[in-house]
Order: C-alpha cells, then sequence, then structure tokens
C-alpha cells in the first residue's frame, strides 16, 4: 500500500474521534509527504486557531526526528500544551508508519482543558493547599499549537536565546554552534525556511548554518 493511501484511511477516523471525544477535543491528522505544510485533516479547530495546510508543531518536528531514529516509539500521552490562543491542552500522539517503518505522518488528539485547570486552581486557593507535582516537570514534553512556521522557529530561537543571556550578535561561534545543534536534535531544519529564520536571528549567513549542520552529520 501506498503511502498516500495509507494515509487517506486516517482521514475518517479523524472525523470519528472528534464526534465520539466532543468539541473540546482537536484531532489532527498529519502528513509528513511536505512539512511544511502537514495538516491534511482537522476536526474541532478552533482550539488551536490552525487549518488544513498549517505546520507541525515543536514537539511533532522533535518527535519526526527521534522516529527515524527508533523505530520502537509509536505514541505519547498525556503531554501538556498551549494554543496561540491561551488554551491549555493535554496531547497524544500516535506516529503513523509505513511498510518499511518510516514515520510518514502523526495523529494527534489535543483535549482542551483550560476550564478544568482554571477549577482546579480554583480548589487549591479554597482548601489553601499546593502541590508541587501540579506544576509543569522542566522535562516534560511541551507541545505549542503554533499556526505559522514563523512562531514555530521563533518560539524554539528565543528560548534557546534566551539561556544564553546574551544578545545574539555577542554570541560565540561555539555557542551558535550549540544552538543550531539543539535545533537539529528538536527537528526544527526539517521544515523549508527555518535556516532562513536562523540566520537572521543569529546574525548570520544562510552558508553558515548550512555550514554548522554539514558538520553535524
Amino acid at each position: 500500500m501506498s503511502d498516500q493511501n495509507i494515509m487517506t484511511r486516517y482521514v475518517p477516523i479523524v472525523r470519528f474521534l472528534s464526534k465520539a471525544l466532543g468539541p473540546n477535543c482537536e484531532v489532527v491528522l498529519h502528513d509528513f509527504t511536505d512539512v511544511n505544510q502537514s495538516v491534511i485533516a482537522i476536526e474541532n479547530n478552533e482550539i488551536s486557531g490552525r487549518c488544513i495546510g498549517s505546520p507541525p508543531t515543536n514537539l511533532l518536528l522533535e518527535l519526526l526526528k527521534r522516529g527515524e531514529n527508533e523505530p520502537e516509539l509509536e505514541f505519547i500521552c498525556n503531554y501538556r500544551g498551549s494554543a496561540a490562543n491561551g488554551k491549555d491542552v493535554k496531547g497524544s500522539t500516535l506516529i503513523i508508519r509505513n511498510g518499511k517503518g518510516t514515520p510518514i505522518g502523526a495523529l494527534c488528539i489535543n483535549l482542551d482543558v483550560s476550564n478544568l485547570i482554571h477549577l482546579r486552581d480554583a480548589l487549591d486557593r479554597m482548601i489553601h493547599t499546593t502541590d508541587k507535582e501540579l506544576d509543569q516537570d522542566k522535562h516534560q514534553a511541551f507541545e505549542n499549537l503554533n499556526q505559522s512556521i514563523h512562531e514555530l522557529t521563533s518560539q524554539a530561537m528565543a528560548k534557546l536565546i534566551q539561556n544564553q543571556s546574551i544578545p545574539p550578535e555577542r554570541l560565540s561561534t561555539e555557542e551558535k554552534k550549540n544552538i543550531v545543534s539543539q535545533l537539529n536534535d528538536k527537528g526544527l531544519f526539517l521544515l523549508k525556511g527555518a535556516v532562513n529564520e536562523v540566520a537572521k536571528t543569529l546574525k548570520t549567513s544562510e552558508p553558515t548554518i548550512y555550514r554548522y549542520l554539514s558538520k553535524l552529520k
């Protein structure tokens, strides 16, 4: 069966899950044939504001990168995320592979838990307790439901540069190489146009970024 036929068979599942799980659950089907416009089916998209043709998320890019090297990776469940409109979501992602074991797409479920979090916080205030376990684990997967490649790249870059505590133009060559390496591990350079965005942010040239990437291979 071709990769396209495999992905086509998942489209009715998107509709089925959206009806079964209700309006507070966004269901998204990603096709990795064109990573920059990976969303090929989506239901209850008012949760994230995305549409058909939207790019993948930061977490999905990382899973795609990992899935190429980890054939045993099938899915991850119950991670936290945030939509551009501020909604909090609980997500789960199933990696779709072809007969050769190559990742060709992903089926994602994003449950809007904003009201539940507000209710939990209200209950915490009422009973005057705090639970550190309720806070997000720094090492737990977190997903930003971006609506554009620019947003995806900018957020990834902002977090890494913030950790450096100095302006991009003052970063050393080794520090820039380290940032590029971390972005590569997150799968950011699977996107067309990511090199240009990273080069502009790091105040360097595209050939320089490509040179850093070639040394990582």
